[in-house]
């Protein structure tokens, strides 16, 4: 499956129309944890929705109060590991506006296994995210299982996202030669160093991915904060090793940290207009494809009209 690229003009950027705006990272948690239990949290960001309202109800209120058109809802690995009975829950409730991208555990359950055709047989699903955070004692991405894996994406038409780290990099790098007509995402760039200042040295790892036209790196705000770095330098750089054609943009609600002059945390809406700023010194078409025109080649069903069936 690879993504619809738009066409490029010989006199400039591609050209992708009117602006859409489209958050391709967000999660949501829900306050029951009798019907939707938690696991423990595992990962170095610990309960991050533990204290603050998580809920899809509140995810697609904040979006009708802000400028976003489109979002992708993505399974939160930190309080439900593959269990995705909450995603597929939010997706029953969603309209048009939003897909999901779940997550499976490959090694207990294998591509043709229960949690995969679960998710293949529910409406509303545009993807399978393969998480490789902390890395895996039995490591599957550029094995058999991980083979099986994308292939069953690729047949059911399912977008293939990889949330890892550097030391993941190399099989990402086994995956992207072997499969060069599909495309994959790399939710937060790989958590990449972007520390000290542009062209990013301690980046290294992530700019020799750049050589794979299959892939497309997400800039999240949680990339600046982790690194504290400038926003629109990182953009740029990103830019010019990847191409616009090739990031797409995600607010990572409710885990996004910014705040304001006043110390107060940013709401969805602000945090949206921000990202947005950041976007501000590149060329108009390439942000117009960062902001939503890749997106709609990942996820060609959220093309369709809000509330559509």
């Amino acid at each position: 499956m690879m993504m619809h690229r738009a066409e490029v003009s010989k006199e400039g950027p591609p050209n992708y129309g009117a602006t859409m705006l489209v958050d391709t990272h967000t999660h949501a948690v829900s306050s029951d944890r009798e019907r939707f239990p938690q696991r423990p949290a595992t990962l170095a960001n610990g309960a991050w929705w533990s204290d603050t309202d998580c809920s899809f109800e509140q995810l697609a209120a904040e979006v009708s109060a802000s400028r976003v058109d489109r979002v992708v809802l993505v399974q939160a690995a930190g309080a439900y590991g593959g269990d995705n009975s909450y995603l597929l829950r939010a997706l029953e409730q969603a309209d048009s506006r939003f897909t999901g991208v779940g997550i499976i555990d490959p090694l207990t359950d294998l591509p043709t296994g229960p949690q995969l055709l679960a998710l293949l047989a529910r409406p509303g699903v545009g993807g399978l995210r393969l998480f490789y955070i902390p890395y895996p004692d039995t490591p599957w991405l550029a094995g058999e299982v991980g083979d099986g894996v994308i292939n069953s994406c690729v047949a059911n038409d399912l977008s293939i996202s990889v949330c890892c780290q550097p030391e993941a990099f190399d099989e990402l790098a086994a995956q992207l030669a072997r499969q060069p007509d599909v495309s994959f995402v790399l939710d937060h760039c790989g958590f990449a160093d972007f520390t000290g200042d542009p062209p990013y040295p301690q980046a290294a790892p992530l700019w020799r991915l750049a050589e794979y036209a299959n892939l497309i790196v997400k800039f999240t705000p949680t990339l600046v904060r982790l690194n504290a770095a400038d926003p629109r330098s990182l953009l740029a750089q990103l830019v010019a090793r990847f191409g616009a054609d090739r990031i797409i943009w995600g607010s990572d609600w409710p885990q996004h940290r910014e705040v304001d002059e006043h110390g107060r945390q940013l709401t969805y809406s602000q945090q949206v207009d921000l990202v947005q700023e950041w976007m501000t010194d590149l060329h108009p078409n390439h942000q117009q494809a960062i902001a939503g025109g890749n997106a709609l080649g990942l996820w060609p069903q959220l093309v369709a009209e809000p509330g559509a069936s």
